[in-house]
């Protein structure tokens, strides 16, 4: 594992090395582990809940799709459940240890990590939020859709099938008749425009016309 060099202080401690071994080591699987977390997060966030567009033709994902997610939210999983136990056994350690040190003594193993190093802190979660509960893909992907499926890409946002507005066969486009313009009265088919997920007038019958 490679980090960016940095300089030799750290927050509470003149220098690097007056900090007990253990606590150096603690430090370095936080920063690693909290960027771990959040680059395979954003993984699954992009395999299960791609941000192209979703058409009443494609509402879903493929198959192909369906089991690259499956496979990207298993080796999750695994991730997951490796680093929660590495959690559990850094943090006994670390409740062990601390009661040596004065100024860390009422300091909680997360609570450690967010004082005395920042970079453990992950943008959104600390790592005892990140690891606190029992791994449950289900609910995990539910609350990834909310937080990742704009509506306008959403297979919500798409009418659901019996609800798709179809021509009223009573509603045709006034022909061209002796001596009278043509009088175009306005359709009320919508199409769902495939590349932008959204609605558009159906322009066919208006040629269709033009060219009678």
């Amino acid at each position: 594992y490679q980090y960016e060099k940095k300089d030799n202080k750290c927050t509470g401690y003149g220098n690097i090395y007056d900090i007990p071994q253990f606590l150096r080591w603690f430090r370095e699987w936080g920063i690693y582990v909290c960027e771990e977390s959040e680059k395979n997060m954003n993984t699954l966030k992009a395999v299960c809940f791609p941000k192209q567009p979703r058409t009443e033709a494609n509402p879903a994902l493929t198959v192909h799709e369906n089991e690259m997610c499956s496979s990207t939210l298993k080796k999750y999983e695994e991730w997951y459940n490796k680093r929660k136990t590495e959690w559990t056994e850094q943090s006994i350690k670390y409740n062990n240890d601390k009661i040596n040190y004065t100024d860390i003594k009422t300091l909680s193993p997360s609570e450690y990590l967010i004082e005395k190093c920042p970079e453990c802190k992950c943008t959104k979660k600390n790592l005892q939020d990140v690891f606190e509960l029992t791994f449950d893909g289900k609910a995990l992907l539910e609350k990834l859709k909310k937080e990742e499926s704009p509506v306008s890409n959403s297979v919500n946002a798409l009418p659901e099938p019996g609800q798709i507005t179809l021509p009223d066969p009573s509603l045709k486009q006034t022909t061209q008749q002796e001596n009278q313009p043509v009088v175009e009265t306005p359709v009320t088919t919508a199409v769902i425009n495939e590349h932008q997920g959204q609605t558009e007038p159906n322009k066919g019958d208006n040629n269709n016309e033009r060219e009678n």
